[in-house]
């Protein structure tokens, strides 16, 4: 695991050399939501308000503004 966010809605995400993973459960099961991000080595991450997430890969930063389902390039 290289990094690792609790945003307050419970919501944990894990950024690690295999992608980010979310719990929802408080680490009951874990999901891997990195599906569209295109390097999958997680350097960091962060939480901002709400849903939003920024995520650090090699290939750039990557903001989520839906708890990670879907990762955009920053501008």
């Amino acid at each position: 695991m290289n990094a690792i966010v609790y945003s307050t809605s419970g919501t944990i995400l894990a950024g690690t050399d295999k992608g980010v993973f979310a719990t929802y459960d408080t680490g009951e099961s874990w999901k891997n939501i990195s599906s569209n991000l295109p390097n999958k080595n997680i350097s960091a991450i962060t939480g901002l308000l709400g849903q939003n997430f920024i995520a650090a890969t090699d290939s750039g930063i990557f903001i989520s503004s839906n708890f990670g389902t879907t990762w955009q390039p920053s501008a």
